[in-house]
């Protein structure tokens, strides 16, 4: 069959869509012929390519953030079997709501969430979106049940067909070695302990609470730490700044940009991951499972979907999103407890190999396009 796969973004830009459309992508390529549709935001826009897959950028008169009208996608996928969407996407989830295709499947990743008239518009616009493609989509995918009963099903109805399927963890994502290189790049010592957090630093990730975390920096007693945050965006100076201004600074590394290829050591560069995610915009946490997969304990915050992938006092500590004082007292517990926390990060990666491989995960979604 030929398969469209429609996401607001695309690898080697940082996030769960991208990564999720891109694995998809590549396990349909195997028993479809599968075309990528996303936004081309800028002239020099890098894209990573996938063997079998054509990837289409697509130019925008529109574009704001992660979103653009692509109103040239109404006559391109009439051609197609199946049309998959990556939602939410600003500015074609509007099109697909409108249009009729034979059948059409759409990834539940997140609903957007945002404060003022942004918060406003997101609202609105996801809420005549959401009834318009109830009676048009075959299928909704959700990565856990949790998400799904208590934030999916509330806002598409119960007629909705909902099928279960976790994001998978690259088989590149395993225990291993502190990389002694990296550490002198960084320029942190050997037995330092090392917290990580990994995800977006732009206005679209604003929901990974990262201020909160800044701030829940200020009330641990103890300086014998290094805090590594990776990725980039238009708030990291914002960060910087703040960071700066409530005298913590020398304790956070902003690494920037990593790649794929060598994320795995940073993660096993670390002894915790911290996930301080402030509301239902988080509806799993990849990075989590990442670093979980590594043999990091993981301190996430307890909000549905994320719940599932990290079990309290099991795999890593939960704690209400947006309390400094209890994201303080979680990482302040495993830096006094390092082998708690290697116990916790041994029983993570157990519980990844058991649920979250990408070979298992592709195995059940070629078994739901088989029975479109």
């Amino acid at each position: 069959m030929k398969v469209a796969q429609l996401t607001c973004v695309w690898p080697p830009y940082g996030g769960g869509i991208g990564k999720v459309a891109f694995e998809y992508s590549k396990i349909l390529s195997a028993n479809h012929q599968v075309t990528v549709f996303t936004p081309r935001y800028n002239k020099n826009q890098p894209i990573i390519k996938l063997t079998g897959v054509q990837v289409e950028l697509l130019p925008s008169i529109i574009k704001i953030g992660n979103a653009a009208f692509l109103p040239q996608l109404i006559s391109k996928l009439k051609t197609f079997d199946i049309v998959h969407l990556h939602y939410p996407f600003f500015g074609v989830q509007e099109l697909l709501a409108l249009g009729r295709y034979p059948k059409m499947i759409v990834s539940y990743h997140m609903v957007p969430r945002a404060t003022g008239l942004k918060g406003w518009l997101f609202n609105t616009d996801c809420q005549w979106t959401e009834k318009k493609l109830a009676s048009k989509v075959i299928t909704w995918i959700v990565s856990s049940t949790d998400y799904a009963e208590s934030i999916v099903k509330p806002r598409l109805g119960n007629s909705s067909v909902i099928k279960i399927l976790p994001f998978g963890i690259s088989d590149k994502f395993i225990p291993r070695a502190k990389s002694m290189t990296l550490l002198q790049k960084l320029n942190i010592k050997k037995n330092t302990p090392v917290l990580l957090f990994v995800g977006g630093l732009d206005k679209a990730h604003y929901f990974k609470g990262i201020e909160t975390l800044i701030k829940a920096l200020t009330q641990l007693s103890s300086k014998n730490y290094k805090f590594i945050i990776v990725g980039e965006g238009n708030l990291k100076n914002h960060y910087k700044g703040l960071a700066k201004k409530l005298g913590v600074d020398s304790q956070i590394i902003f690494s920037g940009y990593v790649s794929d290829d060598e994320l795995p050591n940073y993660y096993c560069l670390a002894d915790v991951f911290v996930l301080p995610s402030l509301n239902q915009a988080e509806a799993f946490g990849l990075a989590a499972g990442e670093a979980m997969a590594c043999g990091l304990p993981v301190i996430a915050s307890n909000l549905a979907g994320v719940r599932s992938l990290v079990k309290n006092g099991e795999t890593g500590l939960l704690v209400e999103p947006g309390n400094i004082k209890a994201l303080a007292q979680a990482i302040s517990n495993l830096l006094a407890n390092l082998s708690q926390a290697k116990r916790l990060g041994q029983n993570a990666t157990k519980q990844v190999n058991n649920e979250y491989r990408w070979p298992a995960i592709g195995k059940k979604l070629l078994e739901i396009y088989s029975l479109l």
